[in-house]
């Protein structure tokens, strides 16, 4: 149904930044969902780019993710979309003053999504191409929540 990437982003970013929060200070607040944002943009990349090497697969077996519904050429257009909307997200969580301009310092990840997004735009249709791409999109979910979270953690000491 198509539905699958949005439930994906929710589970694995805000609500789990908000369930976390929850479960450490025994209340709900809106910061703690933002927060999660970036990371189930990263997580939705992740499920994003790993839907190309099996786009005939899936295809055949009438696995009807986006992927093969956009296709591949188009679908490729959306992953830099997901990928972009990560880092905009912190940015607009700076400028809505919800987080420090320390957090910027998880932009020294972006090197690893644009080698991701480059990888990707030529190799898309080869599975044995798109692997470092797919690894470059891990490390840099991991390497934006590292940064960001240490960026959280002394935002309020500058």
């Amino acid at each position: 149904m198509g539905w699958g990437e949005a439930i994906i982003f929710f589970a694995f970013g805000p609500l789990v930044s908000l369930g976390t929060f929850y479960v450490m200070s025994g209340y709900l607040d809106n910061t703690a969902f933002l927060l999660g944002i970036p990371q189930g943009f990263f997580i939705t990349g992740v499920i994003w780019i790993n839907q190309f090497p099996d786009f005939e697969a899936d295809r055949k077996a009438g696995k009807n993710n986006l992927v093969v519904r956009l296709k591949p050429a188009v679908s490729r257009y959306f992953y830099f979309a997901i990928m972009l909307m990560a880092y905009g997200s912190i940015v607009l969580m700076i400028f809505l003053g919800k987080i420090s301009s320390l957090s910027l310092i998880s932009f020294l990840s972006f090197p690893l999504a644009y080698k991701a997004m480059r990888i990707l735009w030529h190799e898309y249709l080869s599975v044995d191409g798109i692997v470092p791409a797919q690894a470059a999109t891990i490390q840099a979910l991991i390497a934006n929540g590292l940064l960001l979270s240490l960026a959280i953690g002394f935002g309020r000491y500058f």
